[in-house]
């Protein structure tokens, strides 16, 4: 009986460095993932401006230009997919904050790409795809941060809350840093929204200012919805 008891507790900790390793090798994945989805991106924000450039230098869109940003924009809706097929392995190890906001970044990637095929190209699209840049840059930030945290414990995968079974992808922890690092961006943009529209303080805001503010305050109903989440999930209440 105690032989068959250590070699159950041996196969138990064989199991756990199983699934630890499962786990080290998704985050190592995703990283590179993201960082190529973000470089890809960057070239989509390039080949934007670019358009927008010359569309202001001549008044109007070449015909290359045309089809320029139809195919810009099935190479959007192309790289939402991407994120959406690795949105649900994150969902499924059970992160509450990062799968909240690669969920947010594939829809405002799909938006992108209505907008592109439209052919807008003005700054509402360039700052949507500024915001999705600055999304996945926040995200590798955070799944690095667990992968040098799990260098530091010698390969833990550290759970969170005591809850049974294996641990989630990340620990409530570094979701928590992810929520901080995004409110620390979005607390920069609201900064700068006040100082460059001093009109709006004095009662007169125009179209555009009217949906940034809604963006902004979108945005924030966000981190406040995915902090709630992640305590229930935490706290169970």
């Amino acid at each position: 009986r105690e032989y068959l008891e250590q070699m159950k507790e041996e196969l138990e900790e064989e199991k756990r460095r199983y699934e630890s390793l499962q786990q080290e090798e998704l985050l190592f994945r995703l990283v590179q993932d993201l960082k190529t989805f973000m470089a890809r991106e960057k070239e989509i924000r390039a080949r934007t401006a670019e358009i927008q450039e010359s569309r202001e230098r001549n008044g109007r869109l070449t015909r290359p230009e045309k089809s320029a940003l139809r195919k810009l924009g099935g190479s959007q809706e192309e790289l939402a997919g991407d994120v959406e097929l690795r949105l649900e392995a994150v969902r499924e190890e059970g992160s509450i904050a990062f799968a909240s906001v690669m969920e947010e970044t594939a829809i405002d990637m799909r938006q992108i790409a209505q907008l592109l095929e439209a052919r807008e190209t003005g700054l509402m699209v360039l700052s949507l795809e500024d915001e999705v840049i600055e999304r996945i840059d926040d995200l590798i930030g955070g799944f690095e941060d667990e992968i040098e945290r799990r260098r530091e414990e010698g390969g833990g995968g550290g759970g969170g809350g005591g809850q049974q079974g294996p641990p989630p992808l990340v620990p409530p922890i570094v979701e928590i840093k992810l929520i901080r690092r995004m409110q620390q961006d979005l607390n920069r943009k609201i900064e700068n929204f006040w100082r460059r529209n001093p009109s709006v303080r004095e009662g007169r805001i125009d179209e555009r200012q009217r949906r940034t503010l809604e963006r902004l305050y979108h945005q924030q109903g966000r981190l406040s919805r995915i902090l709630k989440e992640l305590k229930q999930a935490i706290y169970g209440n």
